[in-house]
């Protein structure tokens, strides 16, 4: 059995999708970044001194420039992605149940985590260079930290939106529009 409104995008529905998939790149461009420090710390302690990942933040302290967004732009995108990924879950939640859809919570954080893991792994290609020298176990696993973590982000996406593709329960009333009109399989309203 399948989700019964898988296949019905309002507007809102839609717009609310592309807004949680947006906000949730920006907190994995975040995540991303915080995830550098501790990357660079524990692999290369001299890069990061010279970067101020392991203390105070200079005007002489380097700027690491991952594909070229400085600290304060990382900033606010983490600002805008935090804020916004909560408006956004929430309306896409609420967009997602107004058609009837039994899994909207779960569609609602398959997406939001599809876009945290894209922007992680995005902003994971521009790191600094380490010099890791002799990393150890632990080190190579931190290292990869760029390929590990946004796989983990994408499986629970994945799980997250199977789990809404294919619930079947539903509500026993029938999709409809904001003016209480059913809905056809298309989205829009029946005639």
């Amino acid at each position: 059995m399948a989700n019964p409104v898988r296949k019905i995008h309002t507007g809102g529905t839609v717009t609310a999708t592309v807004l949680v998939l947006v906000c949730g790149a920006f907190v994995g461009f975040w995540l991303a970044s915080i995830y550098d420090v501790f990357r660079v710390g524990v692999l290369d302690n001299a890069l990061a001194n010279r970067l101020g990942y392991t203390g105070e933040i200079t005007s002489s302290t380097d700027d690491p420039l991952p594909h070229g967004l400085s600290r304060g732009v990382l900033v606010v995108l983490y600002v805008v992605g935090f804020i916004g990924v909560i408006v956004a879950f929430a309306a896409t939640t609420v967009s997602r149940r107004r058609i009837r859809d039994p899994e909207a919570v779960a569609y609602a954080l398959g997406c939001g985590l599809t876009g945290a893991a894209a922007g992680f792994a995005w902003l994971a290609t521009g790191w600094p260079a380490v010099n890791d020298g002799e990393a150890g176990a632990f080190g190579t696993f931190v290292g990869f930290g760029g390929v590990w973590v946004p796989v983990i982000l994408a499986g629970i996406a994945a799980l997250c939106l199977f789990v809404w593709w294919t619930n079947a329960a539903s509500d026993d009333r029938a999709p409809t529009d904001a003016a209480g009109k059913p809905l056809s399989s298309e989205g829009g309203a029946a005639h």
